[in-house]
C-alpha cells in the first residue's frame, strides 16, 4: 500500500510540474517534456514491459487532466518506449555520459515529431519546425531530461529499498 501512494505521489509530482511550470513558463512549447523524459528514462531503466505499468497511468492522468479525454499522447508515449527499448537493447553505450546525451537527443527529436503531429501536421502539409523552435527545445530538453532522470531514478532506488526492507521484515 505504501509503495502505491508513493507512486501516486510521484506522478501527481510530475503532472504538476509539467502543468504548472512548464506550461506556463513556455506556453509556446507544446510538448509535455517531462512527460516524455519520463517515458524514456524508465524504458531505459525498467525495460518495456516493467515501464508500461508506470507509463500508462502517467499518460492517461496527464492527457484527462490537460486535453479532457485520451487522445495522441498516450499512443504516441507507448511507441516511444517501445521504441527506446529496442533502440537501448541493440546499442550498447558503455559511457553514461554519451548515453545521457544520446537519449536526451532521443527527447529531442520525440518532442519536435509530437510538436510537428500536434500542431502543424493537421495544418501545414510536409512542412518543418523552424530552426529556432528546434534550438529552443535542445536548450530546454537537456536539463529536463538530466532532471527527471536523476528525480526518477533516486525515487526509483528508495523503491527498491522499501520493497526490499519490507521482504527483510521478521514478525
Amino acid at each position: 500500500m505504501k509503495v502505491a501512494l508513493y507512486h501516486s505521489l510521484l506522478f501527481i509530482f510530475l503532472l504538476a510540474v509539467q502543468i504548472s511550470f512548464l506550461d506556463v513558463l513556455f506556453p509556446d512549447f507544446l510538448v509535455p517534456l517531462i512527460i516524455l523524459s519520463a517515458v524514456v528514462v524508465w524504458t531505459v531503466g525498467l525495460g518495456f514491459r516493467q515501464a508500461l505499468w508506470y507509463l500508462l497511468p502517467l499518460l492517461i492522468l496527464y492527457e484527462v487532466l490537460v486535453v479532457g479525454g485520451i487522445h495522441l499522447l498516450s499512443i504516441y508515449g507507448v511507441l516511444l518506449a517501445y521504441g527506446t527499448s529496442f533502440l537501448s537493447r541493440r546499442m550498447l553505450i558503455e559511457n553514461s555520459i554519451l548515453a545521457s546525451l544520446f537519449y536526451a537527443l532521443g527527447i529531442i527529436s520525440s518532442a519536435c515529431l509530437y510538436q510537428w503531429i500536434t500542431q502543424e501536421g493537421f495544418h501545414k502539409a510536409w512542412s518543418a519546425p523552424s530552426f529556432t523552435s528546434i534550438l529552443f527545445q535542445i536548450l530546454i530538453a537537456i536539463p529536463v531530461f538530466l532532471l527527471t532522470r536523476k528525480i526518477l531514478f533516486a525515487f526509483q532506488s528508495r523503491m527498491d529499498t522499501l520493497r526490499s526492507d519490507r521482504a527483510l521484515m521478521i514478525r
